[in-house]
């Protein structure tokens, strides 16, 4: 399950260690849900460090937005409200995950090639 979590965390753009928090906790209720929901931030939840800094005013929503935009495989940009229908996002995250299978398959090839020579 954990490979899916970050396949998703890094399809959507966002940041390393929120990835890595949400992973680590999926499934319980950590206190960095509390910072989520005073950050006012729809559809992710920062980790406690990026949370704090928001919190704190040492980070603007509107730049963390923008850097997880800069990152995003997803085809819609993230904004802070819902954006789209569940049938959108299921086929734009197949297709990405499609693109990923193909890539994985073309390094297996290309390191068999490789391997032959």
């Amino acid at each position: 399950m954990a490979d899916h979590l970050y396949i998703n965390g890094r399809y959507y753009g966002y940041p390393e260690c929120c990835i890595e928090t949400f992973v680590e906790t999926f499934g319980k209720h950590p206190r960095s849900r509390e910072r989520h929901f005073a950050c006012k931030i729809v559809g992710y939840i920062p980790c406690a460090s990026c949370a704090d800094k928001i919190l704190e005013g040492t980070v603007r929503v509107e730049d963390l937005v923008s850097e997880v935009n800069s990152r995003r495989n997803c085809e819609k940009p993230f904004i802070k409200e819902k954006q789209w229908t569940m049938e959108e996002m299921e086929k734009d995250y197949k297709a990405y995950v499609e693109r990923i299978k193909q890539k994985e398959q073309f390094k297996l090839v290309l390191a068999a090639i490789k391997a032959h020579h």
